[in-house]
């Protein structure tokens, strides 16, 4: 069969501001908010017979489905963070940087789970510049993104691990206790 997911991006905003309290030294606070509460479903639309007789049996345990798509609940909240960055020009062809983001996420607690995965983040980065005689300019950097460890206990989220018997659907972990993690080197 098929599979199609309908997902909108939201509308997001980044201000900052970048302070040089010397010639070589630059201070950088950025803020993000994006409008995630205006996501309030996901649709997934599936093909195939067999895949449209199962929805169709969604909606008699009062789910959002029937004949060829489900929708699934997402429950985001809108989110704003702040980012942080210094960069220091060692020389006039080299700068250092350093960078912070604390990503906090969309996702109410209750609905953290196999559907929607990403608990708040730490973004750590570093890197450099080279501008060389010739104009051509080199930047390079790594960053390590992390969420921690996440531990549910049987029936805490929603959009994973409950037992309610017409949330079979959202919960493939249904009645186990999950420990999850994220580490994203970039």
């Amino acid at each position: 069969g098929t599979m199609k997911i309908d997902f909108d991006f939201v509308q997001t905003l980044h201000f900052g501001i970048v302070l040089r309290p010397i010639k070589k030294l630059k201070l950088l606070c950025d803020y993000h908010w994006a409008n995630w509460s205006e996501l309030e479903e996901v649709k997934v639309s599936m093909g195939g017979d067999t895949i449209e007789e199962l929805l169709e049996i969604t909606k008699y345990i009062g789910m959002s489905a029937g004949g060829s798509s489900i929708n699934f609940p997402t429950g985001l909240k809108d989110t704003w963070h702040f980012s942080y960055g210094i960069e220091y020009q060692v020389f006039r062809w080299l700068c250092l940087r350093l960078g912070y983001e604390n990503r906090y996420t969309s996702i109410p607690s209750e609905s953290l789970g196999a559907m929607m995965a990403l608990p708040d983040m730490q973004l750590y980065g570093t890197g450099f510049g080279i501008k060389l005689s010739n104009g051509l300019e080199i930047d390079a950097s790594i960053g390590y993104l992390t969420t921690g460890t996440l531990k549910r206990k049987n029936n805490e989220s929603n959009m994973s691990n409950s037992i309610a018997w017409n949330n079979f659907l959202y919960n493939p972990y249904a009645g186990l206790n999950t420990t999850s993690s994220l580490n994203v080197y970039l």
